[in-house]
């Protein structure tokens, strides 16, 4: 079998199943964030626009309150099963939440019971789409030459943005065409046949995994997660911010800017695509950079750019044209990728090997829930309450200063323990 060039031990076909399979999964996990602002009249049609769109952003992080939960679950698979058997399960669940997702009733068909099975499958989906997000990168990287680690994060990477585009340009689709009454119901069915496919793709391939010497109860999972805990809760942050980033650049923007600004929502929908394509085609171009320089100090750059320019981004969007909101969001993504670029080689050479799928993804889970899921509906919130529109950047500044100290601590105790080994080397 013929070995990919940026592998030591993956086929080219066990390369690119991984990368697919992130593709389908998150192509599904994105069509909620997307819809939002379309659907939340068809299940909150009794509350004025923005009070409709805070409830159904809300969802997002309501349905993350399971995802440690099914970290834990999906983290015990893999160390007990193998990665084939996370990552397949992973991803058949994924397949049929989205029938269910593409299934569900209106409030007008349903009453009430249409936000809460909304709320319902939500959950289950971000049950299921833990074990896929950071099974794939850590069975990735753990077969990759080390120098290549900042480069393969950037392109894992990549394969996540490209589903999240597949789902943009699927929303746009529907709105060129003005399709949006029943077309959101097709793009879930849609991305139900795609997962089933990348099953299909990925249960014909062997992943070379070697058998399982040691087999971790729940209990050893949980104090080995309290030795852990100070790494654990950087990782958490960490990944709060990168998501939190990602929500406020490409999610947030497409409810709040037409509300603030002199654009419309398909204006912004199609800025959306091409935001998207900037955020593929970066990716892997940071991943080598990262390779190069070191990457807690790009991401500590990016952090720290986020804290001083977030509030005064969002000012300019007080009333801004179209030409504002694009430059807005383009330095929004420039930033995230920026600084998501490498956090799954960061966090496995931060994590040790032991148990390393279990604790990065329960600490990505934690910080997906704690701190990137509400940033959408916090934003708004404050916004809300405030007047404000520099509000909005408020949470998002905060986070990024956090992340800041976080990662700032650990080059500080990075750099004294290289400089400590050259000492004894000598």
């Amino acid at each position: 079998m013929q070995r990919h060039p940026l592998t030591t031990k993956l086929t080219r076909s066990q390369l690119w199943s991984t990368l697919l399979g992130n593709v389908f999964e998150h192509y599904d996990t994105a069509l909620y964030a997307l819809l939002s602002p379309f659907i939340a009249p068809l299940f909150f049609p009794h509350f004025d626009p923005l009070t409709a769109l805070i409830f159904t952003y809300a969802i997002i992080p309501l349905g993350m309150i399971v995802r440690p939960l099914g970290s834990l679950f999906f983290g015990y698979l893999g160390e007990r099963f193998g990665y084939k058997t996370a990552l397949m399960t992973s991803l058949f669940g994924m397949a049929c939440i989205s029938a269910l997702m593409g299934s569900i009733p209106t409030y007008a068909q349903a009453g009430i019971l249409a936000p809460l099975l909304l709320l319902a499958c939500k959950s289950l989906q971000n049950v299921f789409s833990v074990g896929e997000t950071i099974g794939g990168a850590v069975y990735l990287l753990s077969n990759t030459r080390e120098q290549k680690h900042d480069l393969l994060s950037g392109i894992y990477s990549s394969s996540t943005i490209a589903g999240i585009l597949l789902a943009s340009a699927g929303v746009s689709f529907i709105c060129y065409f003005d399709l949006l009454q029943e077309g959101w119901r097709i793009l879930y069915f849609i991305g139900c046949l795609t997962a089933f496919f990348g099953c299909l793709l990925r249960s014909q391939i062997s992943m070379d995994e070697k058998p399982r010497t040691v087999n971790p109860s729940i209990r050893e999972l949980l104090t080995h997660f309290w030795e852990l805990r100070l790494r654990l809760l950087t990782v958490a942050v960490v990944a709060g911010f990168s998501y939190a980033t990602y929500s406020v650049a490409l999610i947030l923007m497409n409810g709040f800017a037409p509300l603030v600004a002199n654009v419309t929502l398909n204006q912004i929908m199609y800025l959306n695509t091409g935001l998207l394509i900037l955020d593929f085609a970066t990716l892997p171009l940071f991943g080598w950079l990262a390779s190069i320089y070191s990457r807690e100090r790009m991401m500590l750059a990016s952090a720290a750019c986020a804290t001083v320019t977030g509030i005064p981004l969002f000012m300019l969007l007080d009333g801004g044209t179209l030409a504002t909101v694009i430059a807005m969001r383009v330095c929004l993504v420039i930033i995230g990728v920026w600084f998501s670029s490498t956090f799954h080689s960061w966090s496995q050479h931060f994590i040790p090997a032991a148990h390393r799928y279990s604790v990065i993804a329960f600490a990505y889970a934690l910080g997906s829930q704690v701190f990137g899921g509400p940033t959408v509906s916090i934003s708004l919130w404050l916004y809300h309450q405030t007047g404000i529109v520099s509000s909005a950047a408020w949470y998002w500044v905060a986070l990024g200063g956090f992340s800041c100290l976080l990662i700032a601590l650990q080059t500080y105790e990075k750099d004294i323990k290289d400089e400590n080994d050259i000492v004894t080397v000598t």
